[in-house]
């Protein structure tokens, strides 16, 4: 996959694009050669706790309770988009999440400053988490203390694999001159690192050093000479080919983004739904692409294989004449009947595919929270049944989906609404939809109940 990876600092915007596979990367340009889009961003005033949920498979609901556990930490009035990492399972009905919080208005700003429409974009997240990849790859299952710094700021993660542990980001001062940049990254480095081990009470195996402060000899001999470890610099050798090691210094954070994973992607819950919806949409085209694809070969294996037998007739037909009727009655009759009923199997499986069901309403997946999808296939017709949940925090909420719902389904036939609700404004929606096979006409009914 080819990806355009841009930073997002304070006075610094820089990106590049790479050709990326599983956990390695080749150079392509410093220009943007993709339209597919990465973007870490400089958020020192990231809102973070660690809060106890009950075990939830749905991630809207979820979302939910996040945001009301929230409320007394993020501003009152201000909109915000989540990640939230699964830190351990404390007991069958209580899970233990790191929750960090992001600006929604912060989001649109980076957005809109690099002009990025939400189909362009794969992910949006923090300059910290793109350090994870480095650290997971070269310290497996390891505690790693990864410090990063550049003439613009300094970011610490201190993780394990793929799991922050904690966070920290500060800019450097714009007055700092290049003699005292050592002490301004000690000053970051020792602060942190006593309050990781000493407060967190997490023991740290391995440190790693990143960025411009890789370079700098006496920031590097004060951390060895505080700690007692060993310092590990990063180099490009392990993670990507086709840049100088000055340039993956200056683009070290562009490329840890480009492989960093979505769970730590900040864009909007709706907009990670529609891109959840349209990988499904996509996947189930590829595979009905793909059984049309086989059916026409096969179709097409069979004709060949009847015009050499047609051939090979004609040329024994002066020399077996007595057995002609006999070849006929064999060809004109079992053949032509056994592949006319072939092609009228495979019109009837084009009329019946269940991806023409997402073609036509993707307004109407968009809307649901579906929990189940049914897909019911006979010879004279297809059935689709849909049972989604949904949880209402008021009752105009309620009613504003019963009506957008009702908009959606208003262009199906034959369609009637039955609506139960109870007090904890729940309610469980089922959808049948099904198509004559012939004339592809729908019908359908619905029904909201009570859960």
């Amino acid at each position: 996959m080819k990806i355009y990876s841009v930073e997002v600092g304070r006075r610094i915007r820089k990106g590049i694009t790479l050709k990326v596979k599983n956990s390695k990367a080749e150079f392509v340009s410093f220009d943007q050669k993709s339209k597919k889009t990465a973007i870490s961003v400089f958020y020192p005033d990231i809102v973070y706790s660690s809060i106890i949920l009950p075990p939830v498979d749905d991630i809207e609901t979820l979302s939910i309770l996040i945001k009301s556990r929230m409320g007394g930490i993020i501003e009152e009035g201000r909109e915000y988009t989540f990640v939230y990492i699964l830190q351990e399972k404390i007991s069958e009905t209580e899970f233990l999440y790191d929750v960090y919080a992001f600006p929604v208005d912060r989001y649109n700003s980076v957005t809109e400053l690099l002009e990025i429409t939400p189909d362009r974009l794969n992910i949006l997240t923090l300059d910290n988490f793109s350090l994870l990849p480095f650290s997971k790859a070269l310290f497996p299952e390891k505690n790693v203390f990864h410090f990063y710094a550049d003439n613009e700021k300094v970011l610490i993660t201190v993780s394990k694999d793929d799991r922050p542990l904690y966070i920290r980001a500060n800019p450097v001062p714009d007055i700092t001159v290049s003699d005292e940049m050592h002490n301004i990254y000690y000053e970051n480095f020792n602060m942190t690192y006593m309050f990781a081990t000493r407060n967190k009470k997490i023991d740290v195996n391995s440190i790693l050093i990143s960025g411009k402060a890789s370079l700098n000899k006496e920031f590097i001999d004060l951390c060895k000479e505080f700690t007692g470890m060993e310092i590990h610099i990063l180099n490009k050798e392990d993670f990507v080919k086709g840049m100088t090691d000055d340039d993956f210094i200056e683009y070290t954070l562009p490329v840890g983004t480009a492989f960093l994973d979505e769970r730590f992607d900040f864009s909007p819950f709706e907009l990670k739904k529609e891109r959840a919806f349209n990988k499904i949409s996509a996947g189930l085209s590829v595979i009905s692409g793909l059984l049309t694809a086989g059916a026409l070969l096969g179709i097409f294996s069979t004709y060949t294989d009847i015009s050499k037998k047609e051939e090979d007739f004609i040329a024994l037909k002066s020399q077996v004449e007595h057995k002609i009727d006999e070849i006929n009655r064999k060809i004109d009759i079992n053949k032509i009947d056994y592949y006319k009923n072939y092609l009228k199997r495979l019109y009837i499986s084009e009329k019946t595919n269940p991806v023409l069901v997402f073609d036509l309403y993707p307004s109407l997946f968009r809307l649901l929270n579906e929990k189940e999808i049914k897909i019911f296939l006979s010879d004279s017709k297809q059935s689709v049944e849909i049972t989604a949940e949904h949880h209402f925090e008021s009752l105009s909420d309620y009613i504003r989906f019963k009506q957008k719902l009702r908009d959606i389904l208003s262009g199906i036939k034959n369609l009637s609404i039955k609506t139960e609700e109870n007090k904890n404004l729940m309610a469980g929606v089922k959808i049948h939809l099904s198509s004559k096979m012939i004339d592809s006409s729908i019908e359908g009914n619905l029904s909201v109940f009570e859960t």
